[in-house]
């Protein structure tokens, strides 16, 4: 499936900040997610870090990390 390249106005640091706050409140590890996404611990680091999901994995996370349809708009809303 190919990445999600997403435009200049999206900040993959917002997304990584909301992923990390979910993964505080749950209590997931780099080991969990990268079961979920089917690749290694360092493979989840490089995708959180460079921002480069696929549509698939964002689909995944989203739904384990329980985001609500408001944080979602949050982490895409331009501007």
């Amino acid at each position: 499936m190919p990445l999600v390249r997403l435009d200049k106005n999206y900040s993959k640091i917002l997304l990584d900040r909301e992923i990390r706050k979910k993964k505080a409140e749950f209590r997931i590890s780099n080991s969990d997610m990268a079961t979920w996404l089917g690749v290694s611990e360092r493979g989840v680091t490089y995708k959180r870090k460079e921002g480069c999901f696929t549509f698939e994995d964002l689909r995944i996370l989203f739904d384990r990390l329980k985001f609500s349809d408001d944080e979602i708009i949050k982490v895409f809303k331009k501007g």
